[in-house]
């Protein structure tokens, strides 16, 4: 213990930016644990997806119909009550929340997860990481059919 006293006391700079680094992270981990949702690479997301879980895509509608994951419903942020009231009948389903980053979809699951939704992901990396996973997508072209693209051969 002298030996540490006499460390700090001639590296004060030293010491106080551990202290601060370590205040940092568990900051940032209370933060993460309270935020009442998960986030989950796609490897994960597809694993629930195969489970039932309900994809929930919040990017714009002409990014959704260019490209989003197969069987995911559009969920617009400027919606999100309407979108709220409808999904209440699947409130046991687990809901995967994404848009392009990631970012964005992480406030409508933090949002949902506040309604009262327990099974509520994001994401991680958004439609960029399910992209650079190699994952399929599906597109909407006009008249409504859809197409696959992409994804592991």
């Amino acid at each position: 213990m002298e030996g540490f006293i006499e460390f700090a006391g001639g590296h004060p700079w030293l010491v106080a930016a551990a202290v601060l680094m370590t205040i940092m992270v568990i900051g940032y981990e209370i933060r993460i644990r309270s935020r009442g949702f998960s986030e989950i690479a796609p490897a994960d997301a597809v694993r629930l997806i195969n489970q039932g879980a309900l994809v929930l895509d919040t990017r714009n509608r002409e990014q959704f119909d260019a490209g989003h994951i197969i069987n995911s419903e559009h969920l617009a942020p400027d919606m999100i009550e309407q979108s709220i009231e409808r999904l209440r009948k699947r409130r046991e389903t687990a809901l995967i929340t994404c848009c392009d980053s990631g970012m964005a979809s992480s406030r409508i699951a933090a949002r949902l997860h506040r309604d009262g939704f327990d099974q509520v992901f994001n994401l991680r990396g958004g439609l960029t990481a399910w992209r650079q996973e190699n994952l399929p997508l599906e597109t909407r072209h006009k008249g409504g059919h859809k197409k696959r693209k992409g994804g592991k051969s």
